[in-house]
């Protein structure tokens, strides 16, 4: 109140609680702090400050995950188009720019708009951060998933293995970063049918979570459910059995009820 409702302390503040709506999935009550933050931000800083990006994105990520596409589309393009003005189109923002619009695009099956996006990204991430930096691990992630989407599994294989190299080696062998990127190495090689190759990745992912957040997380029980699919698809029931038990005590406890707990019961009982 002292500050006025159009002072810039004023739009961080609703952005702040925006994020704690979203995290909770509370989207009605995140949009219009957002869509007031954002207000605010144009008034006091223009509609070409770099900063004002940001607040773009925060809304355009709302819009996304409700399934606004063409609200976020707007926003991703205007963000674009700042950091390509102000910033030039070989910094850094402006391949994370290019990212989040790449990313809706995957999101709304048009590959063929996002791979240009995603290359670029990672060309500009190469140049100004280096072949080794994590954003550079994080672009060719990106990629691999869109390789996956079109099929070519060989060629998302050997992007997601070089991400992986960097990961391990810019965060450590035990960084969630890592564990995430084996399971997506894990996934292309269950999908090409190679499942002994799988196992160890998806198990190092699983020892990782343990580790980093506790045996009850609920992350750990969906690299338990991830092992319990791929035994299963070996026909190894002595494995798969107690990696679903393990993960439905988890589900149970941290969701009480909801109905992931049944999607996982259903793993196993819905072909034995």
């Amino acid at each position: 109140r002292h500050l006025g409702n159009d002072h810039p302390d004023v739009a961080t503040g609703l952005n702040s609680f925006a994020m704690l709506y979203k995290v909770q999935e509370k989207f009605e009550g995140a949009e219009p702090l957002l869509e007031e933050s954002l207000r605010i931000r144009r008034m006091q800083l223009g509609n070409d400050h770099p900063s004002l990006a940001g607040s773009m994105h925060n809304l355009a990520s709302l819009y996304k995950a409700q399934c606004k596409y063409e609200a976020a589309e707007t926003l991703y393009k205007e963000s674009l188009r700042i950091h390509r003005e102000q910033l030039g189109s070989d910094h850094p923002d402006f391949a994370t720019s290019l990212n989040n619009l790449a990313n809706l695009y995957c999101v709304q099956g048009n590959h063929a708009a996002a791979e240009p996006l995603y290359e670029e990204s990672l060309a500009i991430r190469r140049r100004q951060l280096g072949d080794d930096h994590p954003f550079v691990a994080f672009s060719l992630n990106n990629l691999a998933s869109l390789n996956k989407a079109l099929g070519k599994l060989e060629t998302a294989e050997a992007l997601v293995t070089e991400s992986l190299r960097i990961l391990r080696k810019q965060l450590g062998n035990d960084h969630l970063d890592v564990a995430t990127c084996l399971d997506n190495l894990a996934f292309l090689h269950q999908e090409q049918g190679k499942l002994l190759a799988a196992a160890p990745l998806f198990e190092e992912s699983l020892e990782i979570r343990r580790r980093q957040l506790g045996s009850m997380h609920t992350k750990v029980a969906e690299s338990l459910n991830h092992l319990a699919v791929l035994y299963k698809e070996l026909g190894d029931y002595d494995h798969a059995v107690p990696y679903l038990e393990e993960s439905l005590r988890i589900r149970a406890q941290e969701l009480k009820g909801y109905p992931e707990t049944a999607k996982i019961v259903s793993t196993l009982t819905s072909s034995t």
